[in-house]
């Protein structure tokens, strides 16, 4: 169940990790597939919620890691409070 702010948090995040006006989404990752891994994550708190998707991805994919300065970015373009 979703409390307060988690429902337009989370559709935050997954614009943000769809790609967006602000950044680019990480390969291999559109809209459907970012809904799944916030779905997937949604318990984690907001302020955590894009790094543990991308350590998640990194895990996954360890020869294509999601680049370093992707999280940073992402909260600049309001993934991240």
């Amino acid at each position: 169940k979703l409390s307060g702010d988690d429902g337009p948090r989370l559709f935050v995040q997954m614009c943000v990790l769809a790609g967006c006006d602000y950044l680019e989404s990480m390969k291999n990752i559109g809209l459907l597939s970012a809904s799944k891994l916030i779905l997937k994550f949604r318990l984690v708190s907001a302020d955590n919620r894009v790094r543990a998707i991308v350590k998640h991805l990194n895990k996954q994919r360890p020869t294509d890691p999601v680049p370093d300065e992707y999280i940073s970015r992402a909260m600049q373009a309001g993934a991240c409070p």
